[in-house]
């Protein structure tokens, strides 16, 4: 937020930090929403689409903030979106869910932060 006295990169890591959490804390609630609930019928469908939709409009919106505010490079923000979004649901289905990724709360807000801000390549690349 504007005028916050807390800067934008510090809000959003609170966020994603109150995200892992929460699901990290009910585990069972990540394996309805990510795993099992698609495909039961076509209401919770309906739903699960309408929720994450919902999410990515939130990020989308919180990556315009950021580009606003110089933080965050000029990108396409629905695709970015989703691409938060997939690498969230994926790091937590895979340490909530299946128990692949055995690391600490704190470094997968750090990793996610660091390489949704980031990337992976050594050197920015051209378009």
């Amino acid at each position: 937020e504007l005028g916050s006295p807390v800067s934008p990169a510090e809000q959003m890591r609170g966020n994603v930090d109150r995200i892992v959490d929460s699901v990290l804390k009910k585990p069972e609630l990540a394996k309805i929403i990510f795993n099992e609930a698609v495909g039961l019928d076509k209401k919770i469908d309906q739903r699960l689409s309408a929720f994450y939709d919902d999410l990515i409009n939130i990020i989308e919106s919180s990556i315009k903030r950021g580009i606003q505010f110089g933080l965050i490079r000029h990108v396409n923000t629905r695709a970015a979106a989703c691409i938060v979004l997939g690498g969230c649901r994926e790091i937590l289905v895979q340490s909530a869910i299946f128990d692949n990724v055995k690391i600490s709360k704190k470094l997968i807000v750090d990793s996610l932060i660091d390489t949704l801000l980031g990337g992976l390549s050594a050197k920015p690349m051209l378009t």
